[in-house]
Parts: structure tokens; C-alpha cells; sequence
């Protein structure tokens, strides 16, 4: 595996040496402007299952949830099945309307066989990515806000907040027009920073590593096996493969196949084990 192994510094202080590591989960929740690190009124799509509880004794509420996917449309669905009759939910969203996934068999596939997957253009890959994975409700979650009353949709995204003592004032930005609008609680809920491992490098392997990392264009950097490109020891990022190497990675779709892949770098095979997942 070479001369450089990564040290990794548990909790408790200990420290164990490995020849790669394995980045997992989605990391923290993104933040928009303003947005306090620690407010009853102002959740997240981590946040607000632990605070959800308090919502449903209280008098009805308005509430905005930002964001447009399959996070905010679980939140979407607890608030109005949670809240009291009266209350309004917002959906923030950028692009005007709520988009539901693409769920045909010929888009499924992908997920858990992405065989094909890499003689896709990237304009289509990112295309597909945007269709049925980033930004779009599911078709269950659809038809359950289709009989539901209590929520509308708004057109823009939220530019900054304002936390308050008894209510948060939401900037809205859509085209040229700029509105802020007082909610009882908003939830933020556009996604998670799948580069959240960056801050456990440290200073010294960012600077060494930068270039490996690749800035905006981490995803195009993933390897078949996960891993970054030109980074060693090999740092393995499912969670950033989307792009290069098939939608069904970041979200644990395809859990065998990700495990050949990553592992195969370390335990010597004859083509007839781990890696006949991928054989056509």
C-alpha cells in the first residue's frame, strides 16, 4: 500500500494508523445566511426531529420549510399531520414549483447497476442526478401532500434569516423582486455538505491535499473504487461519487456493490467473488 498510512485520532485520544478510510454519512446540515447555530425557531433537516414534539401542543403555527427534496418533504408531511388546524406551511423553493422523481424502471436501474452509467455524458448524468435524486419529492410523498390542506408553495430561495425572540423573519429573493416575510419557526432543509470530512484533514493534509481534493470538481474526481483521485493513502467518498460513478452511492442504494468496490483495493480477488456483482 506504499509508505503513507493515515493516522486517525479517536475521541478518547487514542490513535490508529490505516492503509485507506472510508468517508461516510452526509455530514452537517447547510446553512443559509444568518442562520443560528442554536435557536428553538430556526431547525434543520437533523435538528427538527428532535424538536418536532414541541410543535404539536402549541396554538396553530406558520411555518416556513426551505428546500424542495425528499428531506424537506418529510418535514413537510410531520408539520401537517403535526400542527394544529389553522397552521400554514411554506415550501421556499427556487424553482417555483415541486417536482416530483422520476421513478421509472429504466431510471431505478441505475441506482442499484450502474454499469452504464459512465457512457452517459456528464451534462446527462447531472441531468438525471437533478431529475430523480436532488431537489424532487417522491412519488409517495407526493400523493400524501396531494389530500393534505395546510401548505402552499412559494417561488424563490431564502437569501438570509432573522431569529428573533417570538418569530423569524425569512429574506426571499426570486428574480428581482426581494420579500421578507415573520414565521412562528422556519426548517431549513436543503441538503447536507457531503464534504464535511474536510475539516477532520487538518490544515497540513488540506494543504497537502488540495489539488488532489479538486474544489468544486470533487465529484468528477472519484475513482471506480470510491476513492479520490490522486490522493494517497486513498480517501474513499461515496457520498461524493454520484457524478463519476453512478447515483446509487451516495445514498447507500447499491450497499454490496459500493463495499466491492472500496474493498477490492485491499483484499486480492480472482474476478469470481466480490467483484461478480458487476459482471454482465
Amino acid at each position: 500500500m506504499g509508505c503513507f498510512r493515515w493516522e486517525i485520532t479517536l475521541e478518547a485520544g487514542e490513535a490508529i494508523a490505516a492503509d485507506g478510510v472510508v468517508i461516510t454519512g452526509a455530514g452537517p446540515a447547510v446553512t443559509v445566511p444568518g442562520h443560528p447555530h442554536d435557536h428553538p425557531r430556526v431547525l434543520d433537516g437533523q435538528t427538527y426531529w428532535l424538536a418536532a414534539h414541541e410543535l404539536k401542543h402549541q396554538r396553530p403555527l406558520n411555518v416556513c420549510v426551505v428546500g424542495s427534496g425528499e428531506t424537506a418533504a418529510s418535514v413537510v408531511i410531520d408539520l401537517v399531520k403535526r400542527c394544529r388546524k389553522g397552521s400554514m406551511i411554506d415550501v421556499l423553493t427556487s424553482r417555483g414549483i415541486l417536482y416530483s422523481r422520476g421513478e421509472s424502471y429504466d431510471e431505478n436501474r441505475f441506482y442499484s447497476d450502474p454499469g452504464d452509467w459512465p457512457r452517459l455524458a456528464e451534462v446527462n448524468r447531472r441531468e438525471f442526478l437533478e431529475r430523480t435524486d436532488r431537489g424532487v419529492f417522491s412519488l409517495q410523498a407526493e400523493a400524501t401532500l396531494n389530500q393534505a390542506r395546510g401548505f402552499r408553495t412559494l417561488a424563490g430561495k431564502a437569501a438570509a434569516i432573522e431569529a428573533r425572540e417570538h418569530d423569524v423573519i425569512v429574506t426571499m429573493e426570486y428574480g428581482a423582486e426581494r420579500e421578507r416575510v415573520a414565521y412562528d419557526a422556519v426548517v431549513v432543509a436543503i441538503g447536507f455538505d457531503g464534504r464535511w470530512f474536510e475539516a477532520l484533514l487538518g490544515d497540513k493534509a488540506l494543504a497537502r491535499y488540495r489539488d488532489a481534493l479538486g474544489g468544486d470538481e470533487l465529484g468528477r474526481r472519484i475513482e471506480v473504487d470510491l476513492s479520490v483521485s490522486g490522493l494517497v493513502p486513498p480517501l474513499h467518498s461515496p457520498v461524493m461519487a454520484g457524478p463519476a460513478q453512478g447515483p446509487g452511492f451516495p445514498n447507500l442504494s447499491c450497499l454490496g456493490l459500493m463495499s466491492d468496490r472500496v474493498l477490492r483495493r485491499y483484499v486480492a480477488t480472482d474476478g469470481a467473488g466480490a467483484l461478480a456483482s458487476e459482471r454482465k
